[in-house]
């Protein structure tokens, strides 16, 4: 960690799939279901993850500030470890499996332990910096992830495939199950684009505010569609199905090489008025944009991408669903 160059490493890594070192901030803050980001509950939280993919100065594949076994993080000891844990996947002194910072549930985040943490990932499709298959951030191999330029912060994560600080399989910005962005560690995660991609308080362009129908973003088309998209869960401009943002083959992202590379995009992926299922920015279901949740999900675009009111399942700032925004109240929930 932190220089590090083995596989999979983070933080400044120079091997594989290290992660870190991007461009933007790409923080995630506040979680609370399953996979949460920054301080989240479920398997895949993000911030310090534990399991295989975990993040933040990883050393081993995968592994976290120092980690000892296969995905630790921070001095950890056990499997997926985070923080000198002691238990598989604890946190900080946790107790539990996979808890953090006296967390309680499995693969919590902020030191979490789930399999696939967020913030400088860890195994393939690591985030940040990456550079073998599946890595972020320069990456080459397949299903790599960025590691963007812009802020791409995210301020609470959210349910299943939620966006920006997202938590379940294929989130963003910290997520956690498999194919996640931002520390992701699955195959075609998202995030980190050339935008802003922001959650809470969004503004510019393709920011979401007022929900619309199901997946649409800002005239979108198909299913999780982004700003204009063309097949399932595509973000501006893609091309095969889970394209990202000028993408070449399937799944690929901006220029990508192999398939389900995602982001750096160009233009602005963004989507107004994302919602339901493979919404645009801020949106919550799988195959979401700006922060999606399938895999080749979107985001990182050029533009913004920040979102902003949503509704509904997976919703941005006030939503009510599970995966919702702001002050939300089912797993998965966010702060904007």
């Amino acid at each position: 960690a932190e220089g590090g160059g083995g596989d999979g490493e983070v933080d400044g890594g120079g091997g594989d799939g290290e992660a870190d070192g991007g461009g933007g901030d790409g923080e995630a803050e506040g979680g609370g279901g399953e996979g949460d980001a920054d301080g989240g509950g479920g398997d895949g939280d993000a911030e310090g993850g534990g399991g295989d993919g975990d993040a933040e100065g990883g050393g081993g594949d995968g592994e976290a500030d120092g980690g000892g076994g296969e995905g630790d993080a921070e001095g950890g000891g056990g499997e997926g470890e985070a923080d000198g844990g002691g238990g598989n996947g604890e946190a900080e002194g946790g107790g539990g499996e996979g808890e953090a910072e006296g967390g309680g549930g499995e693969g919590e985040a902020d030191g979490g332990g789930g399999e696939g943490e967020a913030e400088g990932g860890g195994g393939d499709g690591e985030v940040d910096g990456g550079g073998g298959d599946g890595e972020a951030d320069g990456g080459g191999g397949d299903g790599e992830v960025d590691g963007g330029g812009r802020d791409g912060e995210a301020e609470g994560g959210g349910g299943e495939g939620d966006a920006d600080g997202g938590g379940g399989d294929g989130d963003v910005e910290g997520g956690g199950g498999e194919g996640d962005a931002d520390g992701g560690g699955g195959d075609g995660e998202v995030e980190g684009g050339g935008g802003d991609g922001e959650a809470e308080g969004g503004g510019g362009e393709g920011e979401a505010e007022g929900g619309g129908g199901e997946g649409e973003a800002d005239g979108g088309g198909g299913e999780g569609e982004a700003d204009g998209g063309g097949g399932e869960g595509e973000a501006e401009g893609g091309g095969g199905d889970g394209e990202v943002d000028g993408g070449g083959g399937d799944g690929e992202a901006d220029g990508g090489g192999g398939d389900g590379e995602v982001d750096g995009g160009g233009g602005d992926g963004e989507a107004e008025g994302g919602g339901g299922e493979g919404d645009a920015e801020g949106g919550g279901g799988d195959g979401d944009a700006e922060g999606g949740g399938g895999d080749g999900e979107v985001d990182g675009g050029g533009g913004d991408g920040e979102a902003e009111g949503g509704g509904g399942e997976g919703d941005a700032e006030g939503g009510g669903g599970d995966g919702d925004a702001e002050g939300g109240g089912g797993d998965g929930e966010a702060d904007g």
